[in-house]
C-alpha cells in the first residue's frame, strides 16, 4: 500500500509518516513539499490515501486534490491545514474529503482515522511447504 503526503513542513511530514506506519508498518510512504512533484507522483490507482497541506510555496494543496477527483473518486483523501475556518472547509466539500484536520491535530484522532481508512497490510505470503511422501 503507498500513501502520499503533501506538506512543506519537514516535521509535520515526519509525524504523519509515523502515525501511518506506527498502524500500517508495511506501508509506502511518500513524501513531497510542493503540489508539482506531488501532481508528477500521483497516477490512479497508485495511492491508496492521500493528505494534503492547504498552504505550500507553489500552490494550494486543494489544487492536487481537486486534480485527484477530476479522475479518481474512490482514493480517500484528507486535508491537514491550519484553516478552521468555515469557508475553507465549505470550499473543499465538493471533493467529498474524507477527513478535515487543523493543526494544531490531535494524534490520536489522526491515528483513528487513518486506521479506518486504510486498508489492512497483506500479511507476507508464506512459502508452501513440501510434503515428503
Amino acid at each position: 500500500m503507498r500513501v502520499m503526503i503533501l506538506d512543506d513542513d519537514p516535521w509535520i511530514s515526519d509525524l504523519l509518516k509515523q502515525l501511518v506506519l506506527s498502524i500500517r508498518p508495511v506501508a509506502q510512504v511518500d513524501c513531497f513539499i510542493d503540489v508539482a512533484s506531488a501532481l508528477d507522483a500521483w497516477q490512479p490507482s497508485t495511492y491508496q490515501l492521500v493528505m494534503a497541506d492547504w498552504n505550500l510555496p507553489d500552490a494550494p494543496g486543494v489544487n492536487l486534490l481537486q486534480k485527484i477527483r477530476e479522475k479518481d473518486q474512490r482514493t480517500p483523501l484528507i486535508m491537514i491545514t491550519g484553516r478552521a475556518d468555515r469557508d475553507s472547509v465549505l470550499a473543499v466539500k465538493s471533493l467529498r474529503i474524507s477527513a478535515f484536520f487543523t493543526k494544531p491535530f490531535q494524534v490520536s484522532r489522526v491515528v483513528q482515522c487513518l486506521d479506518t481508512l486504510l486498508p489492512l497490510d497483506e500479511p507476507p505470503e508464506r512459502p508452501l511447504s513440501t510434503m515428503k511422501t
